[in-house]
């Protein structure tokens, strides 16, 4: 019974009921008797040899009980020749998954290690092209903003380092202009008034420096008009 829940397959199965009928039918009808017969039986009387030679003449069927058993070892040595085999294929495609997953690791890890090269590499150029095109004095010039990560933040807060930075450079050269403007118009009324000119009206007004200057040079021009005006009354008066 043991054996027959510990196999699956039906011809075993039909072979160990058969070997277990001859082996009922063999010891209620051959041993069993002979048994209770030997007991019955003094250990000095001839009749317990001829109980002995029934009871291996009764053995008629050993030889049908011993070819189901050489089936069921052929059975379950092809069955276990055919889980050997299994088995193998099992552990070699054990082995070959094994070393495509080992391969597709390396792979893997080789992939996201380029990315991760391509995505700190990228940003890096972009901002060393952008500093230097920035040191060259190129306008205009911004680094790409490739992701919203730390290198992303260092790549806005240089654009806006950019930014500034062109804002102070054009508001000092509008400061520049508006200063060369205005030297250009005094210069303009001095190098007039050095001809003799003194009609020339200096506008220039301010609390800098060239504003206080247009103010001096605005009251002297004006303290001239009304000296000369004042010799040529006094001459007219003379004459």
């Amino acid at each position: 019974t043991r054996a027959q829940a510990l196999t699956d397959d039906n011809q075993q199965r039909d072979r160990l009921r058969k070997i277990d009928a001859i082996l009922t039918t063999w010891m209620e009808k051959s041993i069993v008797p002979r048994i209770e017969q030997r007991r019955r039986t003094p250990l000095n009387d001839i009749g317990a040899v001829q109980v002995e030679a029934g009871v291996l003449l009764g053995m008629g069927n050993v030889s049908a009980m011993r070819k189901l058993l050489r089936e069921v070892e052929a059975a379950e040595t092809a069955l276990l020749v055919q889980r050997q085999q299994e088995i193998d294929g099992l552990r070699q495609t054990m082995n070959v998954l094994l070393a495509g997953g080992g391969v597709a690791c390396v792979v893997l890890a080789l992939l996201i290690a380029t990315l991760l090269v391509r995505a700190v590499s990228r940003p890096l150029d972009s901002l060393m092209q952008a500093a230097g095109q920035v040191a060259s004095g190129v306008q205009g010039a911004r680094a790409q903003v490739l992701a919203r990560d730390e290198l992303g933040l260092v790549a806005l807060e240089f654009n806006r380092m950019a930014q500034a930075i062109e804002d102070s450079q054009a508001k000092e050269l509008a400061t520049t202009n508006d200063l060369r403007a205005k030297v250009d118009a005094l210069l303009d009324v001095v190098s007039r008034g050095a001809r003799g000119d003194l009609t020339g009206t200096i506008t220039i007004r301010g609390d800098d420096a060239v504003g206080r200057l247009g103010e001096g040079l605005a009251t002297m021009f004006g303290n001239l008009r009304s000296l000369l005006n004042n010799v040529q009354r006094a001459g007219i008066q003379v004459t």
